[in-house]
């Protein structure tokens, strides 16, 4: 009986033995898959970031599917399944099931999406890379819209013909115009001046101020010369650089200008000094 119990011992051992050894030439094998080797893998073409984030057991494939997109961040589910050739992927985007054949490439995997003809190397990365990746895409983006920005704006800028502001009835009436703009923000232009101050003797004035300046294409500051001395003329452009609103030095107002045509503003000025004169 005790011969028994000592061979049921050794047995139960045995087996213990047995399944522990199993299990851990299971997940040797496991670990030779290359999906589970990198914490994700990653593509990059600077407009878009992808990455895949995966795990392989018993020959199957489960994991997620990441793209980043400027600001924005999508991620999808993802099921497959181990081939001859490596793996088959399939992505639930927002119900459009999209099929990716996977081949290993040494650290990497080749992904071809089913309907395409080409393929894409994606690179196997640790979770630091993977941040470091996001964030360097993040960054390209924000400066590619920082210039899509720009560009749209001097465009603008360089369309108008310039800015006036008219006010019925009004002492005042002013002409901006930007001869330049400079990719560093730089501007140069003038600032045309019309005063009706009501003087019997000389009702209407005009003076025209050469100026330098400095925008962002948003915040606008000109520094015009009056009497000798250096003035702030600062403000901010509105609506796509349609609009403009400066704190006028004279009178302490912001004053809202609008883009005019050169037959727009030629209409406003002999109007106003028709009047005036």
């Amino acid at each position: 009986m005790r011969k028994f119990k000592h061979w049921r011992i050794v047995a139960v051992m045995l087996l213990l033995v047995g399944l522990a050894l199993w299990w851990f030439a299971s997940e040797i094998k496991e670990r030779q898959v290359l999906l589970n080797q990198f914490d994700a893998f990653v593509y990059d073409d600077n407009d878009v970031l992808s990455w895949f984030e995966l795990t392989s057991r018993n020959g199957k494939v489960k994991g997620e599917y990441h793209q980043q997109k400027i600001k924005e961040r999508e991620t999808f589910s993802v099921t497959g399944k181990e081939t001859e050739e490596g793996f088959e992927l399939k992505v639930d985007k927002h119900g459009d099931v999209l099929v990716f054949d996977i081949k290993p490439s040494k650290s990497n995997l080749l992904v071809q999406k089913r309907s395409e003809k080409s393929s894409h190397l994606y690179r196997g990365v640790s979770q630091e890379e993977l941040a470091t990746s996001v964030e360097a895409n993040r960054e390209y983006n924000t400066e590619y819209d920082e210039k899509i920005r720009w560009k749209q704006f001097t465009v603008a800028l360089k369309w108008n013909y310039g800015y006036l502001y008219a006010e019925k009835n009004g002492t005042y009436q002013l002409f901006l115009k930007v001869d330049e703009v400079l990719s560093g923000g730089e501007l140069s232009g003038s600032l045309l001046v019309m005063n009706a101050n009501g003087d019997s003797h000389k009702p209407y004035k005009e003076i025209r101020y050469v100026m330098n300046g400095i925008t962002d294409g948003n915040m606008v500051e000109f520094f015009p010369t009056v009497n000798g001395k250096s003035t702030k003329l600062g403000g901010h452009f509105l609506k796509d650089a349609t609009d403009l609103e400066l704190l006028f030095w004279i009178t302490g107002e912001q004053l809202r200008f609008h883009a005019v045509t050169e037959k727009e503003f030629k209409q406003s000025y002999e109007k106003f000094k028709l009047l005036k004169e």
